[in-house]
């Protein structure tokens, strides 16, 4: 009966995080006051930028699900990091306490830090070199975002290497990408596909389909940031802080949505 109110108590303030997120507006920093200056680089460009960076985002989700996870595993030790999760379980069995239940998230705090660092400069390092850059890194930009989601997911015991998974992470990229009703549906399909997928059921998603939605949702949001990152000099800055604060704000998105499906999965188990 402890661990039930325990992890139920835990829930109840992870679904309080869960709406505040929800809820918030999700901007580019600087994007309301450089639209002027994004207008006037879009029209000099001879090509449509959200068309190119559309494709390039979905050949890249499509490579690295299909032949990259092998190299990006290679970033991380997935083995320990299945065992720490393992470890975390046995521990809160014997030991009762809100510490032992929080164990995952606190190193998932710890590595979403040191994963914001390498997105960060990377995204300077595309800033300093401008748009034809940005569209060479967009393979690693996406093995950066899946490697983040990988290592988190597998904190809360969740295994990334099926389809499925692979549309819950999807999901959670649009969700932390979205606003408003948008983001509130990206919410409930993460919740309803992750629930189906653990109570050992087929999902009726074509992962195509899904990578098709995300790289088309990906590059509209990210075309201001793109296009400010080719203003000399100002797009090491936009490029490095607005990295940053998206991979933060997917790193919160994953955090959250992981740990609720981790605390269901605790509570029926019980």
């Amino acid at each position: 009966m402890k661990e039930k109110r325990l992890i139920k108590k835990e829930l109840k303030k992870t679904l309080k995080k869960e709406q505040k997120i929800i809820k918030q507006d999700n901007h580019f920093i600087f994007e309301k006051q450089t639209c002027d200056i994004r207008e006037k680089i879009n029209n000099k460009l001879p090509f449509d930028i959200e068309k190119k960076f559309t494709n390039a985002f979905e050949k890249s989700f499509s490579t690295v699900f299909n032949k990259g996870i092998k190299y990006i595993e290679r970033t991380y030790n997935k083995q320990k990091l299945m065992d720490d999760f393992e470890g975390d379980i046995k521990k809160f069995s014997y030991s009762i306490k809100k510490r032992n239940l929080n164990a995952s998230e606190r190193r998932v705090k710890r590595k979403i830090l040191i994963n914001q660092g390498l997105s960060t400069v990377e995204g300077a390092a595309v800033g300093f070199m401008g748009i034809l850059t940005a569209l060479a890194d967009v393979p690693i930009f996406i093995s950066v975002l899946i490697k983040n989601l990988n290592e988190i997911s597998l904190q809360y015991g969740f295994d990334y290497n099926t389809e499925s998974e692979k549309i819950v992470m999807l999901n959670i990229i649009s969700m932390s990408i979205s606003e408003g009703e948008n983001r509130l549906m990206y919410s409930q399909n993460i919740d309803k596909i992750g629930y189906r997928i653990d109570l050992g059921e087929e999902i009726d998603v074509q992962l195509e389909e899904v990578i098709q939605g995300t790289s088309q949702a990906l590059a509209e949001y990210m075309t201001t940031a793109i296009l400010l990152q080719s203003i000399p000099f100002a797009g090491f800055v936009f490029g490095g802080l607005n990295n940053f604060r998206f991979t933060g704000n997917l790193s919160k998105v994953a955090n959250i949505k992981y740990k609720k499906r981790y605390l269901h999965k605790m509570m029926t188990e019980q």
